[in-house]
């Protein structure tokens, strides 16, 4: 393959480190790009299944324990990266991550330490920057008090300690009457002071829940929190939080420990003691948690010379409960494919070039993969990142080396430099887990922690080609970060720990704005925090003016300042010590996860090496023939009807349109913030819809579905040849209409008459008796519900009665697994089924034949909207994914509610389908966005003063789709009756000609943080002007127009175009 100009420029010049071997501990808390879910099978199925196990409707009687083992290289830290990821994606738990090597004495010590390190990591930094900690406290907050309540703990900068206490105190009291009578009362009133963000009442409420003692001072300021200081107070505070954690969620929620062995090196004769102390404890508190498991990632070597040291109880537990799973470090030469093309993807993806579907592997060979000695996850890396390299050095392409040779065993003194390091390792380990160190109050003091640790991650950089410097000004750090062959960076680091009370937080934010603004050198504004930022509306306006110049807020966990403060003391203690230097050489504080978003490093972007970069290249496009060695499809350019080349769109940006302002510059998005949804909203005219429709072009081009539900039949056009056909005056728009033409499918679906093309759906979803009782009896109620709605009951009196045993026979007939249609509901009502009538209680048995007689009504007057003939409601239909995918091309389904009788009808249809999407989220779990849905008209479906059947399912739909990587989209014109209580699930908000009072009310809250008044320039927003908030921050703009010009279609028409769509054969 020739490669393009534009692929040589980002192998040879891009910093990134694609080719990293080795993973470190902060990389667990980070999604792994270029993860291979081929790799490993067996293991992430055992992994997967131990997670439903322990999070299904019945637990097992105790935890389980996983044994993982493998040589070096074979990839077992990865893999447990991928553990976390599959966690944490599917809401179904907590993990914890440690290394096993440790001389602690008391083990559970040592795995608290880490269980709270690892619990003030981010959850999931893609959709939710949340800490773990901070997300069980907000929903035990949730349960404890009011949602008023909640909200003022969270949000009032008024609270005195001695008002927050008795709060907490209430709330604590009543979780354990109603909700958690087996759980620590002083463990729920920890949690629950976490839900106030406030850094001084989490230093010490961590310093509690890591079972350190507590001063005199400590305890006032929580409440008098008594600590728990015994020896085996650890085991208890695990066990304690695992129950915590089993019984928060609306399901079980595991607590994941992972176990990972430095495999640098060891030594048998030390490990022995350790090794026995850390299976014996691990194994103790499996056994006394259910919903905990336990993975243990250990060097097959050091597990065979050391079995023999455990108990025959303990083996056998470890061994037979589930089987070990064994790791082989050698991959066949297509997974070697893989690992360099979705590494080579990446990069490309970074520079900004256009990739679809996986990368090619140029400028690696076929030879190169088929070579034996490199045929292992690690050895394969290393030699690509070595070649690498030395063509960065050579500024050139150069020659790829052919069969190599196994590498020479390292030389006696390297193993000796070897061990000597994995002891420093071990010792660093240890002496991190029992650093008692706590992060100082006073922000003055911090700051200077930070501009050590600044000023020490500079020199851990300098072998990359960066240098740093750093200053102090009491509270503030100027910090210049020189970058090899580019411009420097600065940056303005000020930390803003102050209450919010009196207005103080809110100056202080004030004043480090101002101070950046007055630099000479235009420094980033880096406001750091040590807990959330509360969401008061001083804090807020604050934040949005502070950071509307493309500043940004860190927040510090207390992990990070730990690590800091104990590698501060650690480094002087050893520093000269023999062979100390040599271990310091590897990146510490640079990976530390606040240091790293303070410089602005990404988690690949440290370790490359420093070379002076390659001399510009011509221009050249890219190069469409294919290569022998390929991982997948490689990028290529689309040729429109002419045969000129469409110019590619850069994947992942969406183009919004161009702001206001005198410059006027181009607007865009990344599409990943669709994952946390968009709201479009405006009155008729305002251009909604065609900005809406211009993402969704967009979005189609990149390779993501989409799915709209149009009651007007103006979203059809799209089917249409004539609309799709019609060319366009602006180049950019033609070129975007000939690409859509040829790589998009498109469905249009009518619901509700059997001449289009239809979809059949029942009166319950799918596969109800496969759920957990829970979500299965929540998914019947609300199936029952929309049911009601149908047959017109309404939520008091008779009717009510009538709602309560509709409930109980559709839950009945989903844990029975019965067949959920109308005909088989009407047998069990009419013929009183026994579980029926013990289940309804005290409901009057005469109710049956009324609901009998209003049931078999509807199923005379509804039969096509439950008509089986035709294709049945399904994702993968309306994704064009599964069965239904068509290679090359990506799925646009329009859903047409037009023939759907009336309204209850069509709450009905759209209700089932949200089920379905719910149901699909949970079993796609994704990061990246993978699809979007755009309801237009949303006010029916989301009202803010009626409780129809949508609305549950799309509240919760707008929660669980970030997991997933689904993106919903709402439209309304008439955004004064939507329910604006979604809106801390809903990110951007495209807001434009909005008149209304009642719904600009509604919006004033999120326009807070921006410059002047807002509210009262959206009445007089022209056709297609809009202002977006988003994250505190407002822009104004002028949105691009889409491909489609929107205009009803007769029914008639909507029924001859979806029939013609209609699959052949």
């Amino acid at each position: 393959m020739s490669a393009t100009n534009e692929q040589v420029r980002a192998f040879l010049a891009e910093r990134t480190e694609i080719f990293r071997s080795v993973e470190d501990r902060q990389q667990i808390w980070v999604d792994d790009p270029f993860d291979t879910s081929s790799l490993h099978g067996e293991a992430r199925d055992v992994f997967a299944s131990l997670l439903a196990n322990a999070t299904g409707a019945e637990p097992p009687t105790s935890g389980r324990m996983l044994l993982i083992l493998g040589d070096a290289g074979a990839g077992k830290t990865h893999l447990i990266r991928s553990f976390r990821s599959l966690v944490h994606k599917s809401r179904a738990g907590y993990l914890g991550y440690l290394q096993m090597a440790s001389g602690a004495s008391n083990y559970p010590r040592y795995v608290l330490s880490n269980l709270i390190d690892s619990l003030d990591q981010p959850y999931d930094q893609e959709v939710d920057s949340r800490t773990s900690l901070t997300r069980i406290a907000n929903s035990l907050a949730a349960r404890a008090f009011e949602p008023h309540v909640a909200t003022a703990l969270r949000e009032d900068e008024d609270f005195e300690d001695q008002e927050l206490a008795e709060q907490v105190r209430i709330g604590a009291d009543h979780l354990l009457k109603t909700r958690y009578p087996d759980l620590d009362i002083d463990l729920l009133r920890a949690f629950l002071y976490l839900h106030r963000p406030d850094p001084r009442i989490k230093s010490r409420i961590l310093k509690y829940l890591r079972c350190e003692d507590l001063s005199l001072n400590d305890r006032q300021r929580i409440g008098d929190i008594v600590p728990k200081t015994d020896f085996n107070d650890p085991q208890q505070m695990i066990r304690s939080i695992g129950r915590l954690l089993a019984a928060v969620g609306d399901t079980p929620m595991a607590l994941v420990l992972c176990v990972d062995q430095l495999e640098d090196a060891y030594m048998v004769e030390r490990s022995e003691q350790p090794f026995v102390r850390a299976l014996t404890a691990l194994r103790d508190l499996a056994e006394g948690l259910p919903t905990a498991i336990i993975v243990v990632s250990c060097l097959h070597n050091l597990y065979e010379e050391l079995k023999s040291k455990l108990s025959a109880s303990l083996r056998d537990r470890i061994e037979h409960d589930p089987a070990p799973v064994h790791l082989r470090a050698g991959i066949t030469a297509e997974q070697g494919k893989l690992l360099v093309g979705e590494r080579l993807r990446y990069l490309y993806e970074k520079a900004g070039l256009e990739v679809n579907g996986k990368a090619d592997v140029y400028p690696f060979t076929q030879a190169f993969f088929a070579d034996k000695h490199r045929l292992s996850a690690r050895t394969l890396l290393d030699a690509c990142r070595e070649y690498r390299d030395r063509c960065r050095k050579a500024g050139r392409l150069i020659e790829l080396d052919g069969r190599s040779e196994p590498p020479p065993p390292p030389s006696v003194r390297e193993s000796a430099l070897a061990m000597r390091c994995a002891e420093w390792e071990s010792r660093w380990n240890d002496f991190l887990a029992e650093s008692r160190l706590s992060p100082p109050d006073e922000d003055e003091e911090l700051a200077s922690t930070l501009a050590w640790a600044v000023s020490c991650a500079g020199g851990e950089l300098k072998s990359s080609g960066r240098t740093v410097e750093v200053s102090q000004d009491e509270t503030a750090l100027t910090v210049r970060l020189g970058n090899a062959g580019a411009e420097d960076d600065w940056f303005h680091v000020g930390l803003c720990n102050r209450t919010a009370k009196f207005g103080w937080l809110q100056k202080q934010i004030a004043y480090h704005t101002e101070e950046a603004r007055r630099s000479a050198n235009k420094p980033v504004l880096v406001l750091v925090r040590n807990d959330d930022f509360p969401k008061t509306a001083n804090v807020t306006k604050a934040l949005g003016q502070a950071l509307k110049s493309g500043g940004r807020t860190v927040i510090v966990t207390d992990a990070d300042w730990r690590t800091m403060l104990a590698f501060r003391d650690f480094k002087q203690q050893h520093q000269g010590t023999d062979t100390f230097d040599s271990w310091l050489q590897q990146l510490r504080i640079a990976r530390v996860g606040a240091i790293r978003q303070i410089l602005d490093l990404g988690p690949l972007d440290l370790a490359a090496p420093a070379v002076e970069p390659p001399p510009p290249l011509p221009p050249a496009r890219v190069n469409a023939s294919a290569a022998p060695a390929t991982a997948g499809a490689t990028s290529r350019p689309e040729r429109t009807e002419t045969g000129a080349i469409a110019t590619p769109r850069k994947g992942g940006q969406l183009a919004l349109g161009k702001g206001g302002g005198v410059l006027a510059r181009p607007l865009v998005m990344d599409s990943s913030e669709l994952t946390q949804h968009a709201a479009f909203l405006g009155g008729s005219g305002s251009g909604k819809t065609t900005l809406a429709l211009s993402v969704i072009e967009q979005l189609l081009l990149d390779g993501v579905p989409a799915v709209l539900i149009d009651r007007k039949g103006d979203l059809a056009g799209y089917a249409r040849p004539e609309a799709m056909d019609r060319p366009s005056e602006d180049p950019a728009l033609e070129t975007r209409r000939r690409l859509l033409n040829a790589n998009v499918d498109v469905a249009l679906f009518t619901p509700g008459h059997p001449e289009g093309r239809p979809l059949s759906i029942s009166i319950a979803p799918e596969g109800l008796h496969e759920l957990a009782p829970f979500d299965r009896d929540e998914a019947a109620e609300s199936a029952a519900h929309a049911l009601s709605d149908m047959l017109g009951y309404r939520a008091s009196g008779r009717d009510a009665s009538l709602r309560a045993i509709l409930i109980q026979a559709l839950q009945i007939a989903a844990k029975f697994a019965l067949p959920i249609t109308l005909d088989h509901l009407i047998s069990l009502i009419g013929d009183a089924d026994p579980a029926l009538v013990a289940a309804i209680g005290r409901l009057d048995t005469k109710l049956f034949n009324k609901l009998v007689q209003d049931l078999q009504t509807l199923n005379l007057t509804a039969t096509q909207l439950f008509a089986t003939s035709g294709e049945a409601l399904s994702i993968d239909l309306l994704f064009g994914t599964g069965p239904h995918a068509r290679p090359g091309k990506t799925r646009l389904s329009i859903v047409s509610t037009k023939f759907l009788r009336d309204d209850s009808q069509i709450e009905f249809w759209i209700a089932q389908m949200l089920f379905a999407l719910l149901r699909w989220t949970t079993q796609n779990p994704r990061g990246s966005l993978q699809a979007v849905v755009l309801f237009d008209e949303a006010d029916m479906y989301l009202p803010a003063n009626r409780q129809p059947a949508t609305k549950a399912p799309l509240e919760s739909l707008l929660k669980r789709a970030r997991s997933a990587g689904l993106g919903v989209l709402l439209a309304t014109q008439s955004p004064g009756d939507l329910d604006y209580r979604c809106r801390d699930t809903i990110r951007s908000w495209f807001l434009g000609r909005i008149k209304e009072n009642t719904a600009l009310n509604k919006l004033k809250p999120m326009l807070n943080g921006a410059p002047g008044d807002v509210a009262s320039k959206l009445p007089g927003q022209g056709t297609g002007e809009f202002h977006l908030a988003r994250a505190g921050e407002v822009t104004q703009f002028s949105a691009s127009r889409s491909v489609l010009t929107t205009e009803q279609l007769s029914e008639r028409q909507l029924l001859t175009v979806a029939m013609n769509k209609r699959p052949r054969g």
